[in-house]
């Protein structure tokens, strides 16, 4: 991640710059890929293309919704390339945040990326929906949030639980949101409050990505 490979001390926006044109490459790379296998010998594909009716059009945010869902069914190695593919684009996502803090000086959002490489706790094949989260919201998942979901999916005392947490740390923005996203699996109902079902666009048909990675 970011962080194994730049020292504050030794960011530039040319540095940045490089890194997330290498980035960017390798998001159309992968891209490239699965369109390409997804439309692999399906008959139907020349026709559907050049009539511009073919479902999975070359954008990021059209191959990623395939995570979407709990019972997706893929073919050999297709979502562990679908997760690399978020993984790259997320890669892009945290460049930019840098360079967009680097610009404004701001040295503690600077730092708060540097320190956060994500996905430390979690396996995002495990958890794609999270994964979409991110990339909705912009964002990395810290670890700590990461163990306070947890500790609301599934108390370690197995018995109802209240946790307190302080204003600011994520709760209604990240964690209750993680949380609806692990337990609504099509067989659990959640209910939260509405403020979490507006928060991200994963939650609903369209996703929010950049189009023009």
């Amino acid at each position: 991640m970011v962080r194994a490979r730049f020292a504050a001390s030794s960011l530039s926006l040319d540095v940045l710059d490089a890194a997330t044109d290498q980035s960017r490459g390798v998001v159309t790379d992968l891209g490239s890929r699965l369109w390409k296998a997804l439309a692999a010998d399906d008959a139907r594909f020349p026709w559907l293309e050049h009539g511009g009716l073919w479902p999975c059009a070359r954008t990021p945010a059209s191959l990623l919704s395939l995570l979407r869902g709990q019972r997706r069914l893929f073919g050999p190695g297709m979502k562990a390339a679908l997760v690399a593919f978020g993984l790259s684009v997320a890669r892009v996502q945290k460049l930019e945040r840098l360079r967009s803090a680097l610009c404004q000086g701001n040295q503690r959002a600077v730092g708060e990326e540097l320190r956060n490489p994500g996905h430390e706790n979690w396996d995002p094949a495990e958890h794609t929906s999270w994964l979409l989260m991110e990339l909705d919201g912009d964002f990395l998942v810290r670890a700590e949030r990461v163990d306070v979901a947890r500790a609301m999916i599934a108390p370690p005392s197995g018995r109802n639980t209240v946790l307190q947490m302080n204003m600011g740390q994520g709760k209604t923005s990240c964690i209750v949101p993680m949380v609806v996203a692990a337990l609504a699996n099509g067989e659990c109902l959640v209910w939260g409050p509405w403020s979490v079902w507006t928060s991200f666009n994963f939650f609903r048909p369209g996703l929010s990505y950049p189009s023009d990675l």
